[in-house]
């Protein structure tokens, strides 16, 4: 089922996204084997994500949604914590979290950017990780 789902999110019609990610989000947090699910699915949500919070597309109920997929998986998985630093996620969730607009949606987008990257910074040992991409100071991680 998973891989279907997967395949699903390959749109960029929000109408699609909204409850695909909604989907995701409650697999992420309902299943037994979050390794598993990290592993297939951190990569394409990490590319689905904007750039920064001012992006129009994906609406920001999906990138509320992905977020919150995402912080299900890090919370219990230090691999999926790995692997949203691996394809290029500390970028996103900073832009989103820093420069966004001041709508509900976007605080919302914000909120949920800040509460993956807070979670991503209690894996220590992955500190050396983020100290690589350039992203040594915990005040990115934690204000």
């Amino acid at each position: 089922m998973l891989p279907i789902l997967l395949d699903l999110l390959d749109t960029n019609s929000a109408s699609e996204l909204r409850p695909l990610t909604g989907l995701l989000r409650n697999l992420a947090r309902h299943s037994t084997n979050k390794d598993h699910i990290a592993k297939n699915t951190v990569n394409i949500l990490v590319t689905k994500l904007p750039s920064d919070g001012l992006q129009k597309t994906p609406c920001s109920e999906v990138v509320v949604n992905i977020c919150g997929a995402l912080n299900h998986l890090v919370t219990c998985s230090s691999l999926a914590a790995r692997d949203v630093s691996y394809f290029n996620g500390l970028p996103k969730l900073i832009g989103i979290k820093t420069s966004h607009d001041n709508s509900s949606g976007g605080l919302k987008a914000a909120r949920a950017a800040s509460t993956v990257l807070c979670n991503m910074f209690q894996y220590s040992k992955l500190h050396r990780d983020y100290k690589l991409k350039g992203f040594a100071a915990c005040r990115l991680f934690l204000q």
